[in-house]
């Protein structure tokens, strides 16, 4: 199993089926609050899995999320929407965790780089070696 692999293997997130399964709504709902979170969290954006894949929600989204569903239970009329632009706005908070979810949004986008580069000196290094035994690199 490559770096690669194992990161995807251990995953650290959940998807949005297991989101709309946590809060007991439909998978349209979860994609409709993701855009609002990506609105009002500007310069966050939920990562996506692969190519066409769905989003993907790490335990700090998904904890902002849980807070902002929260307040939509305790009031009355608030609605997803609403509750996030309290959480990113109020005066009395004074926890901004605007600033460390782009900060830890930034970070993520560059592991995931580094582990797809990694991944790709491993199998360059594979080819050398094979090379230098006499055998020939695989076909890609």
């Amino acid at each position: 199993m490559t770096e690669a692999q194992r990161f995807r293997f251990e995953r650290t997130y959940l998807t949005t089926q297991e989101l709309a399964d946590r809060y007991g709504v439909s998978i349209r709902t979860i994609n409709n609050w993701a855009s609002s979170y990506e609105k009002h969290a500007v310069g966050v954006r939920i990562k996506r899995l692969g190519r066409g894949g769905g989003r993907v929600y790490y335990p700090d989204i998904v904890q902002v999320y849980d807070q902002a569903i929260a307040l939509t239970r305790t009031e009355h009329g608030l609605t997803f929407e609403d509750a996030l632009v309290r959480l990113y706005t109020h005066e009395d908070n004074p926890h901004d965790v605007l600033p460390a979810l782009v900060m830890l949004q930034e970070l993520r986008e560059g592991m995931d780089l580094l582990h797809e580069h990694l991944a790709a000196l491993r199998a360059e290094v594979r080819d050398l070696r094979a090379l230098v035994a006499g055998s020939s690199p695989p076909l890609p």
